[in-house]
């Protein structure tokens, strides 16, 4: 069986253009880091009424490493 470590991120962005940039260079870490597997992207739904709060984050990303030494 192989081990895997999953590392989760979350960022708030203050201009909505920098939301979209980091996104898209997010999306681009697997093409400069070949030890990072299983990248997933996306924005907080928060724009959606019954999503609204101040404890939302803008943008959350998780990704997998084969070893904890890749992670760090």
């Amino acid at each position: 069986m192989c081990k895997m470590y999953r590392h989760i991120v979350l960022f708030r962005i203050a201009k909505e253009e920098d939301r979209a940039r980091l996104i898209e260079m997010i999306k681009e870490l697997p093409n400069k880091l070949d030890f990072l597997h299983d990248l997933e992207v996306g924005k907080d739904v928060k724009h959606l009424r019954q999503y609204q709060s101040d404890n939302t984050f803008d943008i959350g990303f998780s990704c997998s490493f084969d070893t904890l030494e890749d992670l760090q």
